[in-house]
């Protein structure tokens, strides 16, 4: 405990991440790029087999089970170790404080250790799949391989758990620049001062663990269904057991070899390699799977295939139906003479999200003493307002001005994926915003530690990320709807309960999958945001200064009202949609639509503009 004590009252209280040392800085913007797309493309094909996996019950089978653990791992890891080191080239924001290194340090070496277990379990799945062809359905059940994935998850936490424990006990005095991208035992252990010589011998032995015993398990795996193959008299048969097992091993060889040659360089004498090639070699190693995984599986596995193929042909029956493109309706009952009116009205208010939203970036970019928590805050807010007014008013517009209402099919089917991102986009942001209250108004004195820049710019890249989930779900359902009758869409643009109504087909699974998704994006920041309100209003109600509870709920009072807007019309049409017995009217359905759409986004810059003191005195300036 003393040792913990020293460690943290010393003169490192936050390292900073290098990255790729000897990387001149106009390469910055584009590593950062680079790496941006890589954790996107991590993001969204692993988070296609989860979604796979959630829909379809074809796939709930002992390998798609290690498949979804394997996502599940790969997009944990990549999103504790890219954003900060994105934000490193991206903003030069490398600093990252003493304990949330040594968190992340935690969480890299658990989900790699967690790898080689999946990794290890998916050779032993293979290894009876093809040894024991004829037993394997007895001796590998979905309930046996749930047991060992979860056996995995828990047990993955033990080696890098004894390690730290190594790690924490070492003063730290001196430079805090860890030579690396991410937080790691042996960057940290090298910033000590203090002899590491037994905590890096304690850090080799465990780390040669996790690595020697499942991979001396996954070559006898591979060895033993080699022999197994070779005794397959069947030439085709041999060529489909070796095309079984081809990707995995490949995908295998590429996460150990580097791995093992990484490990042992840096803790072998006189075997010490370039920092930049130790480097590169353990990105290699580490994105290289996850980002190759889901594609390669996707393409190779024969249900998988089948379920994409059945999508296609259900598209292209819709598609070939009579149904090729579909009309907005608008306001329905809405009279010829007053569609100029409603067009011009429409632009009037897409002009003025544009125009006040933008403001909010621009301010933002040119006011380096906007660069703050609640500002990140609003300019996310602004992207996402400008981003779904571009999408659903051009075509309502052009609607009630030249009655161009025809959309196609899949601009659609596009049209309603980003309308209902960006609500859930928004939802998030709230959530977020309802949280950043919460801990200036509750927390006053601890606030600028809790809720850095670095932590809005994680929490709000989290956001942007997560929100196109629920939307995915709710269109794979979609998508598998056929189209042959009618095409009017009563909406002022595509969404998911408007176009499963025109379906050929009982859309009650469907229209029960999109409700079940909207309620959780709905509720869950929502309860958030009423817990996060609740405590706020207990918090001001302490405060014994009149003045001060003015001033802070003044603070909130903005931003509660447009959260109410945004929310109970949201509740009210999301559940009379679904519940027998309490339907709208369409007219007022589509009214309050429009209401908790457009509203704040209209509203939120210039009431901002209005309130925030530091937009005020930029103005006056």
């Amino acid at each position: 405990m003393s040792q913990a004590n020293e460690t943290t009252v010393s003169v490192v209280t936050e390292f900073f991440i290098v990255g790729f040392p000897g990387l001149q800085p106009k390469f910055y913007s584009l590593v950062g790029v680079l790496l941006f797309i890589i954790y996107i493309a991590v993001i969204t094909g692993n988070s296609l087999i989860v979604v796979l996996f959630v829909i379809e019950r074809s796939l709930h089978k002992p390998m798609y089970i290690i498949m979804l653990s394997l996502s599940l791992s790969d997009i944990g890891f990549c999103t504790v170790a890219l954003p900060k080191l994105i934000s490193r080239y991206w903003f030069n924001d490398g600093y990252i404080g003493f304990y949330i290194c040594l968190f992340q340090r935690q969480l890299i070496h658990y989900f790699g250790t967690l790898n080689s277990l999946i990794m290890m379990t998916m050779a032993l799945d293979r290894y009876l799949a093809i040894c024991y062809p004829l037993r394997y359905p007895v001796l590998m059940t979905n309930r046996t391989m749930r047991l060992l994935i979860g056996f995995s998850w828990v047990t993955a936490l033990i080696a890098p758990t004894i390690s730290l424990m190594q790690t924490v006990k070492l003063p730290f005095c001196g430079p805090n620049m860890i030579a690396h991208c991410f937080c790691d035992g042996s960057s940290i252990n090298q910033l000590a001062c203090a002899d590491i010589t037994l905590t890096s011998l304690n850090a080799y032995a465990v780390a040669m663990f996790v690595l020697l015993a499942p991979f001396s398990f996954i070559i006898f795996s591979y060895l033993s269904i080699l022999v197994s193959v070779l005794h397959i008299a069947n030439a085709q048969g041999r060529m489909k057991a070796f095309s079984t097992c081809a990707t995995q091993l490949t995908i295998i060889t590429i996460y150990y070899v580097p791995r093992f040659v990484v490990y042992s360089s840096t803790s072998i004498p006189n075997a010490q390699m370039n920092s930049s090639i130790r480097i590169a070699l353990v990105m290699f190693y580490s994105l290289l799977p996850p980002v190759m995984n889901p594609f390669i599986y996707c393409i190779r596995i024969k249900e998988i295939r089948q379920f994409f193929i059945k999508c296609m042909l259900q598209a292209n029956e819709t598609t070939a139906s009579a149904v090729t493109e579909f009309f907005i309706m608008g306001f329905p009952g809405l009279q010829p003479k007053h569609y100029s009116l409603i067009g011009a009205l429409l632009f009037i208010i897409y002009i003025a999200v544009i125009t006040g939203n933008s403001l909010i970036v621009v301010l933002f970019v040119i006011e380096r003493s906007l660069h703050k928590p609640m500002y990140i805050i609003m300019l996310s807010l602004s992207l996402s307002d400008i981003g779904f007014c571009t999408v659903a008013l051009p075509k309502v517009i052009s609607r009630y001005w030249f009655n161009d209402g025809y959309i196609g099919f899949y601009i659609c089917l596009f049209q309603r994926q980003l309308i209902h991102y960006f609500g859930t986009l928004n939802s998030l942001i709230m959530m977020i915003m309802a949280l950043d209250r919460y801990l200036a108004i509750c927390y006053p004195l601890r606030y600028s530690v809790l809720m850095t820049n670095r932590t809005m710019r994680l929490l709000i890249v989290f956001s942007w990320v997560t929100a196109m989930i629920a939307p995915t779900i709710s269109l794979m359902q979609t998508v598998k709807l056929p189209f042959c009758g009618p095409n009017l869409i009563l909406n002022c643009f595509c969404d998911s309960l408007s176009m499963n109504q025109l379906a050929c087909a009982d859309a009650t699974i469907a229209n029960l999958i999109g409700y079940a998704v909207a309620m959780f994006v709905l509720l869950v920041p929502l309860s958030f945001i009423i817990f996060s309100y609740l405590s706020i209003l207990v918090s001001v109600l302490r405060i014994a200064n009149a003045q001060g509870r003015v001033k802070a709920f003044s603070t909130c009072a903005t931003q509660l009202t447009i959260i109410t807007i945004y929310y109970v019309p949201r509740f009210v049409v999301y559940t009379t949609s679904n519940i027998p017995n309490a339907q709208l009217n369409s007219s007022v359905k589509i009214a309050m639509v429009m209401f908790y759409s457009l509203l704040p986004p209209v509203v939120n810059p210039f009431i901002y503009c209005i309130r925030i003191k530091e937009i005020r005195q930029f103005f006056i300036k």
